[in-house]
Order: structure tokens, then sequence, then C-alpha cells
């Protein structure tokens, strides 16, 4: 008789452990809904907000920002004033801008060649590793 006992707590402890894991797989799951619900309505919120964020990309405030098409597609460029800058990194930086400057020269010289060869792109990736390197805080997505 003992042994029957001992193979139904075993059994029983089993299904509780599961029931629970499932339980908590379902609050986990809902805390993630309400964290993306809550972050859709902050995004929608803040373009009802800035409407012309929508069209034109997303600006940082204090950046310098103008909007541009290409291939009928509109383009938002960001450059950082060379006077503006101060600070560790800041060389970096601005040879990133420097490099970016000479992409978008391309850009504008002839829309139908690709503007942005193999070179052109490592040297982009060059210059942005060495600025990230010299000032991780920076906000390089902007």
């Amino acid at each position: 008789m003992k042994y029957l006992f001992t193979l139904f707590l075993l059994l029983a402890g089993q299904v509780v452990q599961a029931q629970a894991s499932l339980l908590i797989g379902g609050i986990r799951a809902a805390t993630a809904v309400g964290t993306l619900a809550a972050r859709n309505s902050k995004a929608k919120a803040k373009m009802k907000a800035n409407p012309s964020a929508a069209t034109a990309g997303n600006f940082t405030a204090g950046v310098p920002a103008s909007a541009f098409t290409y291939r009928g597609r509109p383009v938002s460029r960001q450059r950082t004033a060379a006077g503006t800058l101060q600070g560790k990194g800041a060389e970096e930086i601005l040879a990133l801008e420097a490099t970016l400057e000479q992409s978008y020269q391309a850009l504008l010289a002839d829309s139908v060649q690709p503007f942005l060869p193999a070179p052109q792109r490592e040297a982009i990736a060059r210059a942005a590793r060495q600025a990230a390197a010299a000032r991780p805080s920076w906000n390089y997505s902007s």
C-alpha cells in the first residue's frame, strides 16, 4: 500500500509542476502582449503628435535634418554640425559624417548608377566602427 501511495504522490507532483509551468508561461505571454500593446500605443500617440515624422523619417531632436526623395521614396538626412560636436570621439564622428557626405554627393550626381559601391560601403562601416569604439554613447541610428 505504501508503494502505491508513493507512486500516486510522484505522479501528482509531476502534474502539479506541469500545471504551474503552463500558468507561468501564460503569465509571461500576457506580460509580453501587454508590453507590445503599450509600445504600439506610445508609437501611435507619438505619430499623432508629430505627423511630419511619419512622412520624413524619424528625426532626432536637436540634429539638423532634411528630407529628400530618392526613386519616389522619402529619405531623411541628418548631419551633425562640426561646431556642435565636442568631447571624446569628435574626430571619428566627423570622419564618419564626411564619408556619409561623400556617398550623398555620389547619390545626387547620378541616380541611375549605384551610389554605394563595395569600397565606399566598407569605408562607411570602418568609420562607423571607429566612431563607435571612440564614443559608444553617441546615437548612431539617427
